[in-house]
């Protein structure tokens, strides 16, 4: 595991993208951009009054950020706070609000919100710039947004956190390297069923009569038995689906 993903811990919500595929990268993917799409989920987080992503595996939270997934707007918030947080937390970093722009939104809502004494926000918290402040002052927004996890307590999140860094190195391109002296067909093989596209993995068969061609490899007969029930398996549903009667066969 990486050093950036060995200290990200329960945060991934929060994480910016580009710091999850940066697994592999030596240069340090922490930078302003990031920090405001950590903001960006934080006021979401505001409007809402939940965690975000609060429904999900904390393993799927990350593939769920590197596919483009957001939450989805709250029910009567402000348009101009929709596009302020939406902005945040764009996929490009350079396409991301300035902090400074956030903060200048954010006062021009809450002038704006002060005058008509009543909240259009979700009404859960009563001033979300007090709310904001005092989390940057009590290190919540910290956790969220700094080059520096080490504070972070590992306890209370044991193996999702292996399970996070594992998706964003399966994600990112990582497989497991050839156990030495492997039979070279068997890496082959094995490797064409990693393939990143689907649609260039063998399928079952495939695979079932590659295997039987190699006689220099030394395979458990325990797995070609289990090829073959797989591929059985496979070829009786495709009957059945096809409304074919099981009981000819």
């Amino acid at each position: 595991m990486t050093r950036i993903h060995d200290k990200l811990f329960g945060n991934i919500p929060y994480v910016a993208p580009e710091i999850l595929k940066a697994g592999k990268s030596e240069q340090d993917p922490y930078t302003k951009y990031s920090d405001v799409y950590s903001l960006g989920v934080l006021l979401w987080n505001i409007s809402s009054g939940k965690a975000p992503f609060k429904d999900q595996k904390v393993y799927t939270i990350s593939t769920s950020i590197l596919s483009g997934i957001r939450e989805e707007r709250i029910q009567n918030t402000p348009d101009e706070y929709f596009v302020l947080y939406s902005k945040c937390w764009n996929d490009v970093p350079e396409e991301r609000h300035h902090v400074e722009d956030v903060y200048e939104v954010l006062e021009r809502l809450l002038e704006n919100y002060n005058e008509e004494k009543g909240s259009t926000f979700s009404g859960k918290i009563e001033d979300p710039f007090e709310w904001f402040e005092n989390s940057i002052k009590d290190g919540t927004i910290t956790h969220y947004c700094s080059k520096d996890f080490n504070d972070i307590s590992e306890s209370g999140f044991g193996g999702d956190i292996n399970e996070c860094a594992l998706i964003s190195k399966i994600y990112n391109g990582e497989r497991e390297h050839p156990v030495p002296n492997t039979n070279a067909k068997f890496v082959e093989l094995y490797q064409k069923c990693w393939q990143l596209e689907p649609d260039k993995r063998p399928d079952i068969q495939q695979i079932n009569d590659l295997l039987k061609t190699f006689e220099d490899v030394n395979i458990n007969e325990e797995y070609i038995v289990e090829i073959n029930s797989i591929s059985v398996t496979q070829e009786m549903n495709e009957m059945s689906h096809e409304g074919c009667d099981l009981e000819d066969y």
